[in-house]
């Protein structure tokens, strides 16, 4: 299921998109500049993580996940998506995991076959008249955390991977679309409904303390990855996915 855009791009951005592969200064680069662009395979994508070599991005209109070279942006493989409305992506260490809004599930999958090893319900509290979307997802290095999209109650949920059961939970800046944790920080990307560039939002993972933020180059971000020494992120109206530099 695509995702519906409320709001069209600018020139600028849409020229961007023309771009196959882009390779830009990384000398002293600054935080958030653009170090490496590619176009994503799919035509809306979603969710992004990073397994140690490769990179993974979702699409939820062909409902597929696509591997990467982080260098290049071939896709090197690609497998179904559990569900039809994906919206996270993340990876554990072993095996990836998927967030699909339409059953509200959070799926383990084995990244050689695609094949589903396990499923937990997405933890989603009740909220009077506030209706609640499933946002990023990614991995802290024992527990999943899921953004939840609801308004001024939007959060990350820290959950239990075995069981569901949310551990704690943050309140966000803005709409928790996309997700990404190193260990020591989380990361959530945020959209503006169109009217400016998104926003990535970095808090401490031990108490969710806000630490500082960047502009995305897109004003949709869908899907947010670190690797280590850098941000990954994918916007779903240019269809692009971009290398950052992190703080």
């Amino acid at each position: 299921m695509r995702l519906k855009h409320l709001a069209t791009g600018g020139a600028m951005i849409l020229a961007v998109a023309l771009v196959p592969l882009t390779a830009l200064s990384t000398d002293n680069p600054t935080p958030g500049q653009i170090l490496t662009q590619f176009a994503a395979p799919g035509p809306s994508p979603v969710g992004l993580a990073f397994d140690g070599k490769y990179l993974w991005v979702g699409d939820d209109q062909t409902d597929k996940l696509y591997k990467l070279d982080p260098a290049s942006g071939k896709v090197l493989a690609t497998l179904d998506a559990p569900g039809s409305e994906l919206r996270g992506l993340a990876f554990d260490g072993q095996n990836l995991w998927t967030s699909d809004n339409a059953s509200r599930r959070l799926a383990r999958l084995d990244q050689s076959k695609g094949r589903v090893l396990a499923r937990v319900a997405a933890p989603v509290l009740p909220l009077r008249n506030q209706p609640q979307e499933l946002g990023g997802l990614c991995w802290d290095g024992k527990y999943l955390w899921s953004g939840i999209v609801a308004g001024f109650s939007s959060r990350m949920n820290q959950v239990d991977p075995q069981t569901g059961a949310i551990q704690k939970f943050y309140f966000t800046k803005g709409y928790p679309r996309a997700l990404a944790c190193d260990g020591t920080y989380l990361w959530n990307a945020t959209d503006n409904a169109g009217r400016r560039a998104g926003l990535i939002y970095k808090y401490r993972l031990s108490d969710g303390l806000f630490v500082s933020q960047l502009d995305t180059p897109g004003d949709w971000p869908s899907g947010l990855a670190v690797d280590g020494t850098s941000l990954w992120v994918v916007d779903r109206e240019s269809r692009q996915i971009y290398r950052l530099a992190a703080e």
